[in-house]
């Protein structure tokens, strides 16, 4: 048999742990990850409500957080640059055109690997 204090906990403890009806899910703004709506989640300043489908890819859900934002969106057809695929003079140029810096083509691809991952980073846009 349960007391009326009994049921008053467990009313709050529903209330503490229940996923909103409406919008489900939350979804993390830094690396696009879905998250029950709960309210501990909810007061988090980094998961914003998410309203795409559940079933989204990571590539569609940052398109989501991308359109969001009002950053522009990506061109679908626009290709991604892959420093794993890139060969040394296609590293140089990315380096030339996107950061500004002149990388030493005679380096090593891992070590201008390595010089645009810190470029990135510096720049804020590291995938």
């Amino acid at each position: 048999m349960i007391t009326e204090a009994q049921e008053a906990a467990l009313a709050a403890r529903r209330a503490r742990v229940s996923q909103d009806k409406k919008f489900p899910l939350l979804i993390h703004v830094d690396d696009g990850r879905v998250m029950p709506n709960v309210p501990a989640l909810r007061k988090h300043p980094k998961y914003r409500v998410f309203t795409g489908s559940p079933r989204a890819t990571i590539a569609e859900r940052q398109a989501w957080l991308r359109s969001m934002s009002g950053e522009p969106a990506l061109a679908a057809d626009a290709p991604v640059f892959d420093i794993g695929k890139a060969t040394v003079e296609e590293m140089v140029g990315f380096a030339a055109t996107e950061y500004g810096v002149t990388l030493d083509p005679t380096l090593h691809h891992n070590k201008l690997r390595a010089e645009l991952r810190r470029l990135a980073a510096e720049a804020g846009n590291l995938a």
